[in-house]
């Protein structure tokens, strides 16, 4: 846990009047605002579960071990914040290129998303042809 704590200073005799400037240190952005998850936290939550396939009731132990008393709903929370915050933009743009395009190709392939037989998902990955013309 880090503690940043900003200062705050103004000249005492610049401006007797009342308007006086004030000058703050810079703290880091915080991803989320009011949250205790720093970015670092974030983005190993986000490896456990997209590189490691380990969802985030299943990190749970890791995370309760290293003292961080945090609950696997506020985790998926926080990264569906993270994605629509930071993600989206990118995914918007990668959208209006993809549809300027005069042929795309996509592909459906399906994963479990769950340990059921009868849970599944896709992936839907698109692509140009631009660097096969």
């Amino acid at each position: 846990c880090k503690n940043y704590y900003q200062a705050t200073y103004k000249c005492e005799n610049c401006h007797p009047g009342g308007k006086d400037i004030l000058i703050n240190s810079g703290t880091p952005k915080a991803l989320l605002n009011h949250s205790y998850l720093s970015s670092s936290i974030l983005a190993q939550v986000a490896n456990y579960k997209f590189n490691l396939a380990l969802p985030c009731h299943r990190q749970m132990k890791l995370w309760h071990a290293v003292g961080l008393p945090v609950q696997d709903k506020a985790l998926d929370r926080a990264l569906i914040k993270v994605s629509q915050r930071y993600l989206k933009p990118l995914y918007q743009a990668l959208i209006k290129l993809i549809q300027c395009e005069a042929v795309i190709h996509m592909d459906e392939t399906p994963f479990q998303v769950l340990d059921s037989r009868k849970a599944n998902g896709y992936f839907w990955v698109t692509r140009t042809t631009k660097e096969f013309s």
